[in-house]
């Protein structure tokens, strides 16, 4: 059960990066650059060779309310509070 002051300290943590894959095929966006870090899990993805990279999406970790991953297909499921949920 979290807190407030659960809320808060995660809320002054610093943001550490844990891992970078490269090169990351996620279906419907393409390759791109996958980052994760203790707050947030970001793909980057590379339209073209000169093109600029874009985020293709970004999750707050700090919102999710349930985390897992199905086994048999390796696929992780976040479930993120919405703002009727919140007291």
């Amino acid at each position: 059960m979290s807190t407030d002051h659960d809320v808060m300290t995660a809320d002054l943590e610093e943001e550490r990066l844990l891992a970078q894959l490269k090169n990351v095929t996620l279906e419907n966006a393409g390759k791109g650059k996958l980052l994760l870090t203790n707050k947030r899990i970001e793909f980057e993805n590379r339209s073209g060779f000169f093109s600029p990279p874009y985020l293709e999406f970004s999750v707050d970790l700090s919102r999710v309310s349930s985390a897992e991953v199905d086994e048999a297909s390796y696929i992780l499921v976040l479930q993120w509070l919405n703002e009727s949920d919140e007291p």
